[in-house]
C-alpha cells in the first residue's frame, strides 16, 4: 500500500502544479500555460487509471482482509479527489481561455479577488496534504474554518461583482460571465482538498478508537 500512497502523493504534486499553472495563464494569457494544464491533466488521468487497477489487485490478493479493504477505499477516494481537482483545473484554463479569444479582461478588482482565493486555496491543498502524508489528523479543525471562510470570500466576492455589473464597471462580455464560474470552481476545488483530509480524519479516529 505504500506505493500506492507514494503515487498518489506525486498526483497530489501534479494536481497542485496544474492549479498554479492555471493562474499563472490567469495573468499570462499564454497558451503555453494553457497547454500545460491539459498535459497534467492527462498525467493525472493516467496515474488514476494506474493506482486504481493496482489497488484492486492488492484487494484481491489479499482475499478481502477489512484492514486492506479499508485502506482500499480511504486510498481510492482520496485519488478520485484528486482526479477531480485536476478537472476542475483544466476547467478554470478554459473559463480564462474563453476570455483571452474574446480580447478581454477581468477588472483588477476581479483578478485580485481571483488571487485571493487562489492564495488561500493553494495554502489548503498544501496542508490537506500533509495530513495525508503524515495521516495526521491534528490541522484538520482548521483545514474545516478555512473551507467556511473560504464559501464565505465566495458569496463576498460574488456580490462585490453584481454591484460592479450595476455599476457599469464590469462591462465584458465573456469575462463577465465566467467570474462567477471562476469563484464557484475554485470553491469546489478546495471542497475536494477538504475531502482529502476529512478521509485521512476518519480513519485516524477509527483506528484511535480501537476499531
Amino acid at each position: 500500500m505504500q506505493l500506492a500512497k507514494k503515487t498518489t502523493l506525486k498526483m497530489a504534486d501534479i494536481v497542485t502544479e496544474s492549479i498554479q499553472t492555471s493562474q499563472s495563464y490567469l495573468h499570462s494569457r499564454d497558451s503555453e500555460d494553457y497547454d500545460v494544464v491539459m498535459q497534467l491533466e492527462e498525467m493525472v488521468n493516467k496515474l488514476d487509471t494506474e493506482i486504481t487497477s493496482y489497488l484492486l489487485k492488492i484487494m484481491k490478493q489479499s482475499g478481502n482482509s477489512a484492514d486492506v479493504a479499508e485502506t482500499y477505499t480511504k486510498t481510492l477516494e482520496i485519488v478520485k479527489n484528486y482526479e477531480r481537482m485536476s478537472d476542475l483545473s483544466t476547467n478554470l484554463v478554459e473559463l480564462y481561455n474563453m476570455t483571452v479569444e474574446g480580447r478581454e479582461t477581468f477588472s483588477e478588482e476581479a483578478m485580485e479577488d481571483i488571487d485571493t482565493m487562489y492564495k488561500l486555496l493553494l495554502d489548503m491543498l498544501h496542508r490537506s496534504m500533509k495530513i495525508y502524508q503524515n495521516e495526521d489528523s491534528a490541522g484538520y479543525e482548521l483545514l474545516l474554518q478555512d473551507e467556511e471562510y473560504m464559501d464565505l470570500i465566495e458569496d463576498k466576492y460574488r456580490e462585490k461583482h453584481f454591484r460592479r455589473l450595476a455599476d457599469g464597471i464590469c462591462d465584458t462580455k465573456f469575462a463577465s460571465s465566467v467570474f462567477v464560474d471562476v469563484l464557484s470552481t475554485l470553491e469546489r476545488i478546495a471542497d475536494h482538498g477538504v475531502n482529502v483530509a476529512r478521509n485521512v480524519n476518519s480513519a485516524v479516529k477509527m483506528h484511535s478508537s480501537g476499531h
